[in-house]
Formats: structure tokens, C-alpha cells, sequence
């Protein structure tokens, strides 16, 4: 039993042009992969879809932000834990300088590892940058923090929730004049090579086991400083995992709707395709055309839409 046409076939030619573009069109766009709105609205507000990815892409940065934190918390640690294993060294050395079976020369060689190990705290004080940031011992006329934003969130007051700053780099004092340890140039400069009394005398102490006391005090910094940047270095790994979570779901989500967007176009598609086949077979029945052309057409309408 088939559709009578009952007018004329002018509503109809016009319909199967717009629904034959409408087919069109649709294969198009998923043939290109290009966004799909809802079929007649005209906006410049993003779609929902682009709004994750752009919230993604947003948390991407901050993902970026906590890891360069923790990357800058890490080489910190790991640069004082080489100062202090230098300063235990040069503890080690004067304590091995007091032993009485020493030669003066012998005990004057030790000065001179312990000079060795003076200048490489030097070197390292010197030379602590991340990535172009002093990060110890900065002038107080340069910038005296560093700030990393992990997110877009205010407080009640309106300032940034989401700032971890790491700041007070002045007060950060890792050269070994500032930390109380000398210099033993001066000491291994004799020809004669060095006594004990001169030990004493030149750390400026009455008994020996006064010596060690300088070198514990100067780890205590040290330890005070790597203990703050261990925290901060928590607090940077705390907010990469949150920021991954919001990350992966942001991504999820936006894949989604894409597929949601993807099987809703399919189907209009397919509607759109059931469309231009009935209204050709309408066409046919109001020309009278033969079964063989009817074949013929539907055929070549299949082709053109698939």
C-alpha cells in the first residue's frame, strides 16, 4: 500500500531538496568532526563540551603550576641535604684533627680536605638556581618569593585561595661565613703544619669538645630550611592529585558529550535518509513512473546519501 499524492508536487520537490540537504549537511559534519549545535540555534556561547575542554585546559596549567613547585621543593631538599653532608664532613675532619697521634703535618692535610669541602658549600650556595630563581641566599633587593596559582578560587576576602607562595628567600642563608663556619686558609698556610693549640685558637674555643658546636648549629638551619620546603613540597604533591582528579573528569566528561553529540547526529542522519527515500517514492507515484525508474531513483538517492 503506498502514499497517494493528492496536490500538486511542488511542497514536495521543495521538502526533499531540504531534507536532501539536511542529509548533506549531516554527513558532513561527521565526516569532518566538526562541533555539533542543535539544528536551528545560532549562539556564540560555547557548548557545554567546549566548556570542559576549556575548564581542562585551564586545570592543565595548574597541573603544570604544582609541578613545577614540587620540582623546585625537590631540588631544594636535595641541595641541602649535600650542604649538610658537607658541614658533618668538615665536623668529621676537626675531630679527627684533635687526635694526638697526628703529626702537625699530617693534621694539616686534613685542613686541606677541610678546605675542599669549605668551598664546595661555597659553590653550591652560589649556584642553587631553578630554573633561573635563585633559590638561596637571594639579594633583598630582588624578589623575595615565588608564587605558584593551582586554581581560580577566592577566600571570603577576595584574595586567591589557591597561591602557594614560597617566600622569605632573603632570610634563606646557606654560605658558610653566614652559617658561623670559617675559613682555614689562613690556618694551612703555615709551613710547619698545624697543632692542636692552633686548632683551638683558630675556632677561637678553650676545649675541644666545644669545636663541634659550630657544625651542629649550622645543620639546625639547614634542617629548619629543609623541613619548610619538604612541607611545601607535600602541599604542591596534595594539589597535583586533586588537580589530576578535576583533570580526568573534566576530559571524561567532555568525551561524553562528544559521543552523545556523535550517536545523535548518526540518527538524524539516518532519519534524514528514511526522509528523502519516502519523499521520492512520493514523487514517483504522482508522475507514475515505472517500477524500474522508481528502482533506478531510490538507488541513486542511496548513493548520493551514503
Amino acid at each position: 500500500m503506498g502514499l497517494r499524492i493528492i496536490s500538486g508536487s511542488g511542497p514536495v520537490d521543495k521538502d526533499l531538496s531540504q531534507t536532501q540537504s539536511n542529509s548533506s549537511y549531516g554527513l558532513e559534519k561527521l565526516s569532518i568532526s566538526i562541533q555539533i549545535f542543535e539544528k536551528g540555534v545560532a549562539t556564540v556561547e560555547p557548548t557545554v563540551s567546549e566548556q570542559f575542554l576549556a575548564k581542562a585546559r585551564e586545570l592543565n596549567q595548574y597541573k603544570q603550576n604544582a609541578k613545577h613547585g614540587t620540582l623546585l621543593t625537590q631540588f631544594a631538599v636535595s641541595q641541602l641535604n649535600i650542604l649538610s653532608n658537607s658541614i658533618k664532613r668538615l665536623k668529621e675532619v676537626v675531630a679527627q684533627s684533635l687526635n694526638p697521634a697526628l703529626s702537625d703535618k699530617e693534621r694539616s692535610y686534613l685542613f686541606v680536605e677541610y678546605q675542599a669541602n669549605y668551598d664546595d658549600i661555597v659553590n653550591v650556595s652560589q649556584n642553587s638556581y631553578f630554573m633561573q630563581q635563585q633559590i638561596f641566599n637571594v639579594p633583598n633587593e630582588e624578589n623575595l618569593q615565588i608564587q605558584f596559582e593551582i586554581g581560580n578560587n577566592l577566600n571570603n576576602n577576595g584574595s586567591a585561595a589557591h597561591i602557594i607562595v614560597i617566600e622569605k628567600l632573603n632570610k634563606i642563608k646557606t654560605f658558610p661565613q653566614d652559617l658561623g663556619i670559617p675559613s682555614v686558609k689562613d690556618l694551612i698556610s703555615s709551613v710547619s703544619g698545624v697543632a692542636i693549640e692552633d686548632v683551638l685558637e683558630y675556632f677561637d674555643v678553650n676545649k675541644t669538645n666545644e669545636l663541634s658546636t659550630v657544625f651542629d648549629i649550622a645543620c639546625m638551619h639547614l634542617l629548619e630550611y629543609r623541613i619548610n620546603f619538604e612541607e611545601l613540597n607535600t602541599r604542591f604533591n596534595l594539589a597535583n592529585q586533586a588537580i589530576q582528579v578535576a583533570y580526568d573528569n573534566a576530559i571524561a566528561a567532555h568525551s561524553t558529550i562528544v559521543d552523545l553529540d556523535y550517536a545523535a547526529e548518526l540518527t538524524n542522519l539516518a532519519k534524514a535518509k528514511i526522509l528523502v527515500l519516502a519523499k521520492n517514492s512520493l514523487i514517483v507515484q504522482r508522475h507514475d513512473l515505472t517500477k524500474q525508474t522508481v528502482l533506478t531513483l531510490i538507488d541513486n538517492c542511496t548513493k548520493n546519501n551514503s
